[in-house]
């Protein structure tokens, strides 16, 4: 197994304004003749405008690097990947980074749907459902949900649906230039079946989604929203769906008032090891 080693971001005064770990090895210093002739020193220098391309930390033997300002650090895997260039906020040294889901956006692996319907007797539900996929790739999901009066929302996996019942629902993917990468999940609306599609049901073909196992449910006082069913952060809030199964999300009203519904949906997919 390698072993894990550290590298220190230092500034030009010497302070330690970030650390990067790696299991590869250094092998080569792009213009090396610019490092001091003491190769023992703890800390190297080079002069501005200098390039330092990383590509394996093995032969380091040396706890930190020390450039100047306006370096470029590119860190490669091996000596034939692709370089990645490491960026870090001129004002705070912080490394730029995104969080997951805003990096599958960028992937093309986001996607979103939803639907809004106004009902007016208790037991009326807004639904939206599909069959996930079964390509290897894992829904990753939080549903958002809002209604104007009294509600419970839920989850519910592998749920009896009527083959062919309800309507189709578009899935939008996230990022929108260029060639649009559809979704795997899969509306039971049609026969066949279709793929990038969800499906809906309304209060009059409800009667059509049964059963299921209910994952999480959330209880809503008039006028509250959105609300998140699951928790507050996404850590909380997400759901990873199991593959070639059928999943139902709800909102369901508890009382004859009329109310309106708005139920979203916003997921990416990616495979185990991704």
């Amino acid at each position: 197994m390698s072993q894990i080693k550290t590298i220190k971001l230092i500034d030009k005064n010497g302070v330690v304004f970030g650390v990067v770990q790696t299991a590869g090895v250094i092998h080569q210093i792009v213009d090396s003749s610019a490092l001091p002739s003491d190769a023992a020193k703890e800390s190297k220098q080079l002069a501005a405008g200098h390039t330092v391309t990383v590509i394996n930390l093995a032969t380091l033997s040396t706890a930190a690097k020390q450039l100047p300002d306006s370096h470029n650090v590119t860190i490669k895997g091996t000596a034939t990947s692709g370089a990645q260039l490491v960026k870090i906020d001129d004002a705070t040294y912080a490394l730029i980074s995104v969080d997951i889901p805003h990096f599958e956006i960028h992937e093309k692996k986001s996607f979103h749907c939803h639907y809004d319907q106004e009902v007016s007797d208790s037991g009326d539900k807004t639904i939206i459902s599909f069959k996930t996929p079964n390509n290897g790739d894992f829904v990753h999901i939080i549903a958002s949900v809002s209604s104007q009066d009294a509600s419970r929302s839920y989850i519910l996996e592998s749920p009896t649906i009527t083959d062919n019942t309800g309507a189709p629902l578009t899935v939008f993917n996230r990022f929108r230039e260029g060639v649009l990468v559809p979704s795997g999940v899969i509306d039971t609306s049609q026969n066949p079946d279709v793929s990038d599609q969800a499906t809906f049901f309304t209060e009059v073909t409800m009667g059509n989604v049964t059963g299921g196992v209910e994952l999480d449910s959330l209880q809503m006082v008039a006028g509250q929203g959105p609300r998140i069913i699951g928790g507050r952060e996404r850590g909380e809030e997400e759901w990873v769906l199991d593959e070639d199964t059928l999943y139902a999300f709800v909102i369901e009203s508890l009382n004859n008032n009329n109310n309106l519904h708005n139920l979203r949906l916003d997921w990416y997919e990616n495979a185990r090891n991704e």
